[in-house]
C-alpha cells in the first residue's frame, strides 16, 4: 500500500519527483511477482464505436474516464489536402476553429470554451508559444469533450485536443506527396519509416513537410517547414522512442478583422507590407514504456521545447468607433522561449474475482519560460477602416517605448487513477490530481501579475453495457485555470473552477450503423470580475454555464454510400459578470451546429466525399451588441487510386465561395473563414 501524507503544500521539484517515483517503484516491484501467470479475466467492456469507414469523417469513442471523444484521422485531413485541422474541425460536433495570436497560433473552442492554445501532444502539453502543428507530424486528432484536470492538468472546462504523434514503425514504408492549389498553395511531404536493419530492434521515422500559402489577406503569406526525426528501440520489456523536431513558421500577426456599419468588413487587410514574423522551434522528446512485471508497467515522457521569435507587427490597435480611423500600432518582438514538460506514471493491473482493475499513480511537471525584449508605439499613424492606406510614416527607433519582461509558469502535480470492472458489464473510473502552480509575469523591474496557489481536481466515469449493441455512460470531470493577481487582503486568487456532468449512450443496432448521443452541463465559476465596492479591484464572482446536447450518426447505406451526420445544441450564458453583460450569451457560440459527410464510391478506384457544415447566428461580443450571420459551407473531395502505389486527391472547400465568420470576440476581433480553396495532390508509395 502506498500512503501519501500532504501537510503544508509545497512545490514538487523535478528532482524530488524522480526520487519519489523511484521509491514508489521499489515498493511496487517488491510486492509484484515477476513469475505471476496472467489471470483469466471476465469480459471487459469494449466501447469503441467507430464509423464503418474512417475516411467518412470522424470516429466516436470514449476516453478511459468515459467522456465523449471524437477523432479525426490524418487520412481524412489528407483527402481534403488540409494544411491544418482548423479547416475541418467544424465537422466535429461542438467544435469551432479559433485562433491564438491573430493567426500565428492554433486554437479551438469546444462546447463554447476557447482552449487558449493549451493543446496536447501525446497526452501532455504541446508547444505553448504561437505555433501551428503540421498535419504531417501526427496520425490523428482526439477531441476530448470536457477537460479532465485530474489527468491533463490546467485547462478550460469545455474539453481538450490531443494530437497523436507519428511514431517509428517496423514495417518499411515511404511516401512522397506533392500538392498545388489556389492562393499559390504548394506542398511537399516526405514520410519514411522502417527498421534500421532487417530484424533490428531499432526503427526510425523521418517526416519532412514544406508548404507555401498566400492568404486572402493582403501582405500575409506563410511558408512553414517542419522536420521530424524519431528513433524507437524495442527491448524484451521496454520500448523507448526519442524524437527531435525542427519547425520554422513565418505567418505574421494579421490583426484579425472588424465589424462596422452593421456587417463584417470583408476583403480588407490591416497588415502593413513591412510586417513580418519568424519563429523557430526545436522539440526534443523521450518516451518510454517498461513492463516491470507481468502486471506492472511504467510509462514516462519528457519533452523540451526551445524557440526564438522575431516579429514586426504593424497594423491597428483597436477600433474606438466605426466612424473613426483605426489608431496605428507598431511593435517589434524579440522573444526566447523554453518549455519543459514531463510525466511519469506507474500502472498496476490486477484481478479480483475474475474482474479487471488498474491502479495508476504518477507525477507531472510543466514549466514555460518566456523572455521578451520588445519595443512598441501606438497612435503614430492611423488606418481607414474600409480602405486602409499603408503609405504612412512609421515611428523611428527613438519613438518606440521599450517593453521587456519575463513570464515563468510552473505546474507540478501528483496524480492517481483507478479503473475497475464492477461487473461483467459495468466499468468505473476515478481520478484525482493535486497540483501546485506558480505564475510570475514581470514587466521591467516590477511584478505586474502573479499567481501562486494549489488545485485539487477529481473525475469519475461509469460505463454500462446493457448488451452487445447499447452502452450507457456517465461522467463527472473537474477543471481549473489560474487567476492572476491578489485580492484586497493581499491573498493570491484561487483558480477558476469548472465542472462538467455528461450522460451519453452509444447504440449500434446493426453492424453498419452507430448512433452516439450526449447531454452535458458545464459550469465555470471563480472567474475574475470587477469588485462592485472597489472599482480598481477584482473579486472571484464570475460564472459561465453551457447546457447542451450532441448527437452523431454513422451509417453504411449500401456498398457505395456511407454517411456521417452530426448535430449540436448549446445554450451558453454569462451567468454572473458584475456588469451589464450578466445573463448574455457567450460570444461566438451558436445555438445550433450541424454537419453532414457523405462517402460515395462508384468504382473501387474512385471515392467522392461531399460535405456540408452549418453554424447558426451567434453574438459577436460579450455585450451581445451585434450578431454574426449563420453560414452554410459546402466542401468536396475526390480520391483516385490511379495505381496501387499512386493516389491523387483533389478538393474544393467553400464550394460556393461565401463570406463567413468562424469566430468573434469583439467588434475588432473577428476571424473569417477561408474563401473558395482548390487543391490537388499526388502521393506515391514506395
Amino acid at each position: 500500500m502506498l500512503i501519501v501524507t500532504l501537510n503544508k503544500p509545497t512545490m514538487v521539484k523535478p528532482r524530488q519527483a524522480l526520487l519519489t517515483i523511484g521509491n514508489t517503484l521499489v515498493v511496487f516491484a517488491v510486492s509484484a511477482n515477476d513469475n505471476q501467470q496472467p489471470v483469466e479475466l471476465a469480459t471487459q467492456i469494449v466501447y469503441a464505436p467507430v464509423l464503418v469507414n474512417q475516411e467518412v469523417g470522424f470516429t466516436t469513442a470514449q476516453t478511459p474516464f468515459h467522456q465523449t471523444q471524437n477523432t479525426l484521422s490524418i487520412d481524412f485531413l489528407d483527402r481534403f489536402n488540409a494544411n491544418s485541422v482548423a479547416s475541418l474541425s467544424d465537422y466535429v460536433p461542438g467544435v469551432q476553429a479559433s485562433r491564438n495570436g491573430a493567426g500565428m497560433g492554433e486554437d479551438y473552442s469546444i462546447r463554447g470554451f476557447p482552449l487558449g492554445g493549451r493543446l496536447l501532444l501525446d497526452g501532455v502539453l504541446d508547444n505553448q508559444s504561437y505555433y501551428v502543428r503540421d498535419p504531417a507530424t501526427y496520425e490523428q486528432v482526439d477531441f476530448i469533450k470536457g477537460h479532465n484536470s485530474a489527468w491533463y492538468g490546467a485547462g478550460v472546462p469545455g474539453g481538450s485536443i490531443n494530437f497523436i504523434a507519428k511514431r517509428p514503425q517496423y514495417q518499411p514504408s515511404t511516401s512522397v506527396s506533392a500538392g498545388l492549389g489556389s492562393d499559390d498553395y504548394q506542398a511537399l511531404v516526405v514520410d519514411s519509416t522502417g527498421p534500421l536493419a532487417p530484424h533490428s530492434a531499432w526503427a526510425y521515422r523521418t517526416v519532412l513537410a514544406a508548404r507555401h500559402l498566400n492568404s486572402d489577406k493582403q501582405n500575409v503569406d506563410s511558408s512553414p517547414v517542419t522536420l521530424l526525426n524519431s528513433v524507437a528501440w524495442q527491448g524484451e520489456s521496454t520500448e523507448l522512442t526519442g524524437s527531435w523536431e525542427y519547425s520554422r513558421q513565418n505567418y505574421p500577426y494579421d490583426f484579425d478583422n472588424v465589424y462596422a456599419q452593421g456587417s463584417p468588413v470583408y476583403d480588407v487587410s490591416y497588415v502593413h507590407p513591412a510586417s513580418f514574423a519568424k519563429s523557430e522551434y526545436h522539440r526534443f522528446e523521450l518516451q518510454s514504456d517498461t513492463q516491470l512485471a507481468s502486471n506492472l508497467r511504467l510509462e514516462g515522457i519528457y519533452r523540451r521545447i526551445t524557440g526564438q521569435r522575431e516579429e514586426k507587427r504593424i497594423g491597428f490597435w483597436f477600433m474606438a468607433d466605426e466612424d473613426s480611423p483605426l489608431p496605428g500600432y507598431y511593435r517589434e518582438v524579440d522573444e526566447n522561449f523554453t518549455q519543459n514538460t514531463g510525466q511519469l506514471s506507474l500502472h498496476y493491473d490486477y484481478a479480483l474475482g475474475g474482474l479487471r482493475h488498474e491502479t495508476a499513480v504518477g507525477l507531472a511537471y510543466h514549466e514555460t519560460q518566456s523572455t521578451y525584449d520588445d519595443a512598441v508605439s501606438s497612435y503614430d499613424f492611423s488606418l481607414n477602416i474600409y480602405q486602409p492606406d499603408f503609405d504612412v510614416s512609421l515611428p523611428s527607433q527613438d519613438q518606440l517605448t521599450p517593453l521587456s519582461g519575463d513570464i515563468d509558469w510552473q505546474e507540478s502535480a501528483l496524480l492517481m487513477s483507478q479503473k475497475s470492472q464492477l461487473t461483467d458489464t459495468l466499468d468505473l473510473s476515478l481520478g484525482a490530481r493535486y497540483t501546485d502552480y506558480r505564475l510570475t509575469n514581470v514587466s521591467g523591474n516590477s511584478s505586474t501579475s502573479e499567481a501562486d496557489n494549489r488545485a485539487l481536481s477529481y473525475s469519475a466515469g461509469l460505463a454500462w453495457a446493457l448488451d452487445d449493441q447499447l452502452t450507457l455512460r456517465a461522467s463527472y470531470s473537474q477543471s481549473w485555470l489560474a487567476n492572476q493577481g491578489q485580492d484586497k487582503n493581499a491573498n493570491y486568487f484561487d483558480p477558476s473552477r469548472g465542472v462538467q456532468h455528461e450522460l451519453g449512450l452509444n447504440w449500434q443496432p446493426t453492424p453498419s450503423a452507430t448512433l452516439d448521443m450526449a447531454l452535458f452541463n458545464i459550469r465555470q465559476n471563480n472567474l475574475l470580475v470587477r469588485d462592485l465596492e472597489i472599482a480598481e479591484r477584482y473579486v472571484l464572482a464570475g460564472e459561465k454555464t453551457v447546457k447542451g446536447a450532441e448527437a452523431n450518426l454513422s451509417i453504411e447505406l449500401n456498398d457505395q454510400w456511407q454517411a456521417t451526420a452530426a448535430t449540436t445544441y448549446m445554450e451558453a450564458r454569462l451567468e454572473k459578470t458584475n456588469d451589464a453583460n450578466e445573463g448574455n450569451r457567450f460570444p461566438s457560440v451558436p445555438t445550433h451546429q450541424h454537419s453532414l459527410l457523405l462517402h460515395y464510391q462508384p468504382i473501387s478506384q474512385l471515392t467522392l466525399t461531399p460535405g456540408v457544415v452549418y453554424q447558426g447566428s451567434r453574438p459577436g461580443d460579450r455585450a451581445n451588441s451585434f450578431y454574426v450571420d449563420s453560414y452554410t459551407r459546402y466542401d468536396l473531395s475526390a480520391h483516385w487510386q490511379a495505381m496501387p502505389d499512386l493516389s491523387i486527391q483533389a478538393s474544393i472547400q467553400n464550394l460556393t465561395d461565401i463570406d463567413y465568420v468562424t469566430s468573434s470576440a469583439a467588434d475588432d476581433f473577428l476571424r473569417f473563414g477561408d474563401p473558395r480553396t482548390l487543391r490537388i495532390s499526388a502521393t506515391k508509395q514506395f
